[in-house]
């Protein structure tokens, strides 16, 4: 029963593929299998290629498997020692409706939302809750060595390839010989499923980026204290930085994962801008003196022959105006003796209407009493 579940759930992976998610059974040992979880986006694991084993009962699915992480990873529900995984779907939480496809969703899951309320790793629950800056920083230096430890590996990968690819061909021939034509397509299918899981292996692998690439995108950021970069994943080349657009690109969302920087997007670029924070974490990773900033930072010098002029005052001929705002101001006058309210003599003019306007003595008119 349970080899007949197996088999029903490895058709289920390969009708329902899932970004970020792989697994096949082992070449050797139908109940022991091998899978692969990128790390998700929008996480400080996002920069990681992880393998897991999961290793079936007998009595699967009544029983959960066992699974633990191949991969050395830093998480909180994550045993340290041996990669043990602490999640309720595996315990408690296990039903027989339960299949590896879900069970590889969960824990994929439980990269992106760490429960640190229930630790096999304590060191990461305290960390994960109390110091978030640093756990992302155990976080992501782990996945480095762990990328670099691959790099050192690429090329005894190449020539264990060659020499599994002329084993697979000695051993068809063998099963060819044998005219035992159901065990030949067994061991064939295992064969072609454990190469291509091995291939996606290395695939996951390839989108880590070296070191030295992570090193060049954090010197260009410290000293521009911007990044601007196309969505494109295809671009070999990033136009200002000397490495894929790609590794650009996932290096400064991861930083944007943890707040170090900030992102905008527009007309198909993304844009990320230095932030404290970042600033602080890169001149530690760069190890740089406190005197290096970014250039978004630093305040515009003026050059030294440049001072500014000193405003002169030329002299401008004096109006009536000036003159009338002179005597105003002149000593020993009396603003409010002289200016106060009532002290101004009224004047009668004639205007227009009914009545009778005043008239000048010397020009005569209506309205004069004194002809009268």
């Amino acid at each position: 029963m349970a080899i007949r579940r197996l088999q029903q759930d490895f058709r289920q992976l390969l009708k329902n593929k899932v970004e970020g998610i792989n697994a096949s059974p082992s070449s050797d040992n139908f109940f022991v299998w091998n899978a692969i979880i990128c790390g998700p986006e929008e996480s400080v694991y996002e920069s990681g290629a992880f393998q897991l084993q999961l290793t079936f009962p007998d009595d699967y699915p009544h029983r959960p498997p066992q699974v633990r992480f191949i991969t050395k990873v830093f998480h909180p529900n994550v045993w340290w020692e041996d990669g043990l995984i602490c999640v309720d779907i595996l315990k408690d939480g296990w039903t027989p409706s339960y299949d590896v496809l879900s069970i590889l969703h969960s824990i994929r899951l439980l990269l992106i939302d760490p429960n640190p309320l229930s630790p096999a790793n304590l060191e990461a629950a305290l960390l994960y809750r109390d110091n978030r800056i640093e756990f992302n920083r155990r976080v992501s230096q782990l996945i480095q060595d762990s990328l670099d430890a691959a790099d050192d590996d690429d090329e005894n990968d190449d020539d264990d390839d060659d020499d599994d690819n002329d084993a697979n061909d000695d051993n068809n021939d063998d099963s060819v010989n044998d005219n035992d034509s159901e065990d030949a397509a067994q061991i064939e299918d295992d064969l072609v499923r454990f190469f291509l899981l091995k291939q996606d292996l290395k695939k996951g692998l390839k989108m880590l980026m070296p070191k030295k690439h992570r090193t060049l995108i954090y010197e260009y950021l410290m000293k521009e204290g911007v990044v601007v970069a196309e969505k494109d994943f295809g671009l070999d080349k990033h136009p200002a930085i000397p490495v894929p657009n790609i590794h650009v690109i996932k290096a400064l969302q991861s930083l944007k994962s943890r707040n170090l920087v900030k992102e905008q997007f527009a007309w198909r670029h993304y844009y990320w801008y230095l932030n404290n924070e970042g600033t602080n974490f890169l001149r530690e990773y760069l190890n740089l003196p406190p005197e290096i900033v970014p250039a978004t930072l630093k305040r515009p010098t003026r050059p030294e022959g440049a001072k500014t002029a000193k405003r002169v005052d030329t002299a401008r001929p004096s109006s009536p105006t000036d003159q009338s705002r002179q005597e105003y101001r002149r000593t020993g006058y009396d603003k409010q003796g002289e200016v106060g309210a009532g002290s101004a003599r009224p004047e009668f003019r004639g205007g227009y209407g009914r009545g009778r306007g005043f008239r000048d003595n010397n020009r005569g008119g209506p309205g004069n009493a004194d002809q009268q």
